[in-house]
């Protein structure tokens, strides 16, 4: 915080309006399908912050990991259910009040689909935003990738042929 001095201002500007946020939402799209246009297009509304992909959903899945504690199974699982229910609800808020004062968050990462039951406990009245596109079209896409950065390290361990990619990506 001490590098950041705009983190203080922020953080002042928004305890007022957005420490009550109720409009949260996420956008959990299947890959190149538009959802980074979306996201920008929808960050466009004046009350509207839509992120590029953020860590939020990482830091819940990771403080799930310790929902299997023997400290959380000697209580009633209802009540622990609850429990982190809110403490998601709080950790999310925390995360985009530091960030912005916009009234409604559009979260964007592919695995709220996987945590949607989480996602309603901690707020009942999100939506999934999930734009899809034809499978074929998506490994056409990721194919054109390919080509352009054959020689990036990260595509070492893709399969050598056109085909063994297309059959990589659509069965993984």
């Amino acid at each position: 915080q001490r590098n950041h001095p705009q983190v203080p201002r922020v953080r002042e500007r928004c305890l007022g309006r957005f420490a009550l946020m109720r409009n949260f939402h996420v956008n959990s799209s299947m890959p190149r399908a538009g959802s980074e246009l979306l996201q920008a297009l929808l960050g466009q509304h004046p009350d509207v912050y839509a992120s590029a992909t953020s860590p939020v959903l990482e830091y819940v899945y990771a403080a799930q990991g310790n929902t299997t504690l023997a400290e959380v199974k000697s209580q009633d699982p209802l009540v622990m259910r609850s429990a982190f229910a809110g403490f998601c609800r709080e950790g999310i808020r925390g995360y985009y009040e530091t960030i912005t004062d916009k009234l409604v968050v559009i979260d964007k990462s592919r695995g709220w689909l996987e945590y949607a039951d989480l996602l309603w406990a901690a707020y009942p009245e999100a939506r999934i935003v999930c734009m899809a596109r034809d499978p074929e079209a998506i490994v056409g896409s990721l194919e054109r990738i390919y080509q352009a950065n054959a020689g990036h390290p990260e595509t070492r361990s893709l399969p050598k042929t056109a085909a063994a990619r297309r059959d990589h990506w659509l069965h993984p």
